[in-house]
């Protein structure tokens, strides 16, 4: 995600990346033994999105958010746009998510047929106790629950192993992700689409669609 917010920021000098908030998965505050961090990894992966975000000059926020020292710092100091999450610990405020101009959204792994799905942590589990052989990314809006906000597009398909990593699923369905990731910044920034970029689904109209999207999907599923 940070890679492809960086490679829109040379492209085009108007886009700057203000600050990046990222778990320190040794605090308690980021439940290390439910999320990503309960899996096998690396200490090289713990600490990628930090030493990526410094690498390149952003400020980096490895604290609680829901705190007033960080709102202070996100809404005096960073003050964003737009803001995009994937993978995260915390929960965000509604003082963090409402804020944004061009809104807050979060990218989350599914079985991309109906909305929402698969929230939690452990999304992969719950994928597989589902039978599922496929999956989707799922770009949504933030709200005051996990994985739950209106729908903005589900991915195309990508197949699911049971038996493969947590850890190596994730790096196997990341450019999903940057594809997601590139075409709503380029809707949002009024560029024209890259047709291999569109999304599998789009949402258009909220809720109402997302119901009749996922009574269509059931029914010829």
């Amino acid at each position: 995600m940070l890679k492809t917010l960086l490679s829109f920021q040379k492209r085009f000098p108007e886009i700057k990346i203000i600050g990046v908030a990222t778990d320190d998965p040794t605090k308690a505050w980021t439940s290390p033994q439910k999320r990503l961090w309960q899996y096998p990894h690396t200490k090289e992966e713990e600490d990628m999105v930090a030493d990526l975000a410094k690498k390149n000059g952003i400020p980096v926020w490895q604290g609680r958010v829901k705190t007033e020292e960080f709102s202070k710092i996100f809404s005096k100091d960073w003050m964003p746009d737009l803001c995009y999450m994937g993978v995260f610990g915390q929960k965000i405020p509604e003082a963090i998510w409402s804020s944004p101009l061009y809104g807050f959204y979060n990218f989350h792994s599914c079985a991309g047929l109906v909305w929402p799905s698969n929230g939690g942590p452990q999304a992969f589990e719950s994928m597989a106790s589902d039978g599922e052989s496929r999956g989707a990314v799922a770009v949504h809006v933030v709200d005051n629950k996990f994985d739950h906000g209106p729908l903005v597009a589900f991915s195309e398909f990508f197949p699911f192993f049971r038996q493969e990593s947590v850890m190596k699923t994730f790096k196997r369905t990341s450019p999903l992700i940057e594809k997601l990731m590139s075409w709503h910044l380029r809707k949002i920034l009024g560029l024209p689409t890259i047709k291999e970029e569109v999304p599998r689904v789009v949402i258009d109209e909220q809720w109402m669609s997302i119901t009749r999207l996922s009574t269509d999907l059931k029914s010829t599923a």
